[in-house]
């Protein structure tokens, strides 16, 4: 609100005019990166899905007898 009650007191310098583009575009570009996240992170599953069975399938043959007597 500092950046609109200065920019109506007088005529709006460099400085105000990027911060007043901060200010509204700090949403968009957040929303965005979310999104690109969330792409990734869906393309991405598959790996995860079979690194988890990958891990379920060496813990089950886990001699563990053998690792506590070790």
């Amino acid at each position: 609100m500092e950046i609109i009650r200065a920019c109506l007191n007088s005529q709006m310098t460099n400085l105000q005019i990027a911060q007043l583009n901060d200010c509204a575009y700090k949403a968009i570009r957040k929303v965005g990166v979310q999104k690109k996240l969330d792409e990734r992170a869906i393309k991405n599953e598959s790996y995860f899905k079979m690194n988890d069975r990958k891990i379920e399938t060496l813990v089950a043959g886990l001699n563990t007898e053998k690792i506590r007597a070790n």
